[in-house]
């Protein structure tokens, strides 16, 4: 079965219409139930160059947290995606700390940071502890300066903190 030519085949009966670049198209699924989309929408998906699932963004500005985690394994490919993201959280919950760890914000913090206006702070490195150390500061007031691992504006311009250690033991 061949779903890329039976799939432009339906669409042709059903006489969907032909994207264009830079057609924008609002994809939804009923309430809330992906099963229920329609099939002009798996259309509009299956010819995007680009999707943003906004449910991300509408519950964590519903929920209106004092910080939002981005974080991510491996790959560079996922960073304008975080972008987006997090600028749609920025736009509904102006408040809200942004904070973005991972391998690839680890090595280009600077870029991030010059680029990016809605994220506010990056967890370079391993995690665990400077996350911990970030959000202890965040509950008590406390300046970032002092918290290994960061890197973050200092007067409107990219600045990291020392280096975190790196753990010994991860059962610690």
């Amino acid at each position: 079965l061949d779903m890329d030519r039976n799939f432009a085949e339906f669409a042709a009966l059903l006489g969907l219409p032909d994207f264009r670049p830079g057609w924008v198209w609002l994809v939804g699924a009923g309430p809330g139930d992906p099963g229920l989309i329609t099939a002009l929408g798996l259309h509009a998906i299956a010819h995007a160059d680009f999707l943003l699932y906004d449910a991300l963004v509408a519950e964590a500005v519903r929920r209106r947290p004092d910080a939002v985690l981005f974080g991510h394994s491996g790959s560079s490919s996922a960073q304008p995606i975080i972008a987006r993201v997090a600028a749609g959280v920025r736009a509904g919950h102006p408040l809200a700390l942004i904070v973005y760890g991972g391998v690839h914000p680890t090595y280009h913090w600077r870029d991030i940071l010059a680029a990016e206006p809605h994220v506010d702070v990056i967890v370079r490195g391993e995690g665990e502890e400077t996350a911990r150390r970030l959000f202890a500061a965040i509950r008590g007031g406390v300046t970032f300066e002092d918290i290994p691992g960061l890197a973050f504006r200092r007067d409107g311009r990219p600045h990291a903190t020392r280096p975190a250690e790196t753990l010994a033991n991860l059962d610690d």
